[in-house]
């Protein structure tokens, strides 16, 4: 507990007034009572300063500390809060599509659907059991547009879907595991494969500035696995030689297969013509 300015100053006045009655009433021992009072005064007025000057050191220090706060910065928030477009809901939806597991679901049912659309715009030839359909443009398109993973898991959920006896395949067959075991079954198992060529290809060749020159190197290549893969199994299904396999599993779709693989390069370039665009 500190003593105040004022309570010291009234006890100094008070010894100095009493010991001035105290000269006065013995002259004898005026001159020691004057040397007295004047060392009591200096110790008084001693501790008067330096209370003083603890007091005005002590009042200082919380302004000391807001002075020193007041010159800090403020702090500011260092969490790295940022906000990127997702695409969503944008012209660039369809590109974040695939980004997600359910995007590519999507995508692949999609692709089992085009495809199974295909199948249905079918032709049967007298001179064979493989008919003249659509299937293998939208084989075609499947593999450049998903590239090789999605287009050919997409592929794989279309022959699962036959096989489960959705009506996938093309009408003039038997339908469900009959027709993934029949003379056309080379064809069908030629598609997964077909597609991941197909998007191998066009993501690996680059034929100068033109994406079309690239998607029909790609189509050619996935046409050749669909004409190996069915040829080769219609072969074996019929007991056929080379030649009689060339005539009735190749020779009579090359120029529909060149027709459909201009469309799909033609349709993928400009696919992605806009995309960039």
């Amino acid at each position: 507990m500190q003593v105040s300015e004022a309570s010291l100053r009234g006890k100094s006045q008070k010894q100095v007034s009493e010991a001035s009655l105290r000269s006065k009433n013995s002259p004898n021992e005026g001159a020691s009572h004057g040397v007295f009072e004047q060392a009591l005064r200096g110790a008084v007025e001693r501790a008067i300063s330096t209370a003083a000057s603890k007091r005005t050191k002590h009042d200082a220090e919380p302004l000391g500390i807001l002075s020193v706060a007041a010159k800090d910065p403020p702090m500011q928030s260092t969490l790295p809060v940022q906000i990127e477009p997702t695409g969503y809901g944008t012209v660039d939806a369809p590109r974040a599509l695939p980004r997600s597991l359910a995007g590519r679901v999507l995508l692949a049912i999609g692709a089992t659907g085009l495809v199974a659309l295909c199948a249905h715009v079918s032709l049967p030839l007298y001179f064979t059991p493989v008919p003249l359909t659509l299937q293998t443009l939208a084989v075609l398109l499947v593999g450049l547009a998903l590239g090789p993973v999605l287009g050919f898991s997409a592929m794989a959920l279309y022959l699962a879907e036959g096989a489960m006896g959705l009506p996938v395949f093309s009408p003039h067959g038997p339908g469900g595991v009959a027709q993934l075991l029949g003379p056309t079954a080379g064809f069908l198992f030629s598609y997964p494969l077909a597609a991941a060529a197909a998007g191998g290809v066009v993501g690996a060749v680059r034929l100068g500035r033109s994406r079309f020159l690239g998607a029909a190197v790609a189509g050619i290549a996935a046409s050749f696995v669909i004409f190996a893969m069915g040829a080769g199994w219609l072969a074996h299904w019929l007991h056929l030689g080379p030649r009689a396999s060339w005539h009735m599993a190749v020779a009579p779709f090359l120029p529909g297969e060149v027709l459909k693989v201009s469309a799909a390069a033609g349709i993928y370039s400009r696919l992605r013509g806009r995309r960039r665009g």
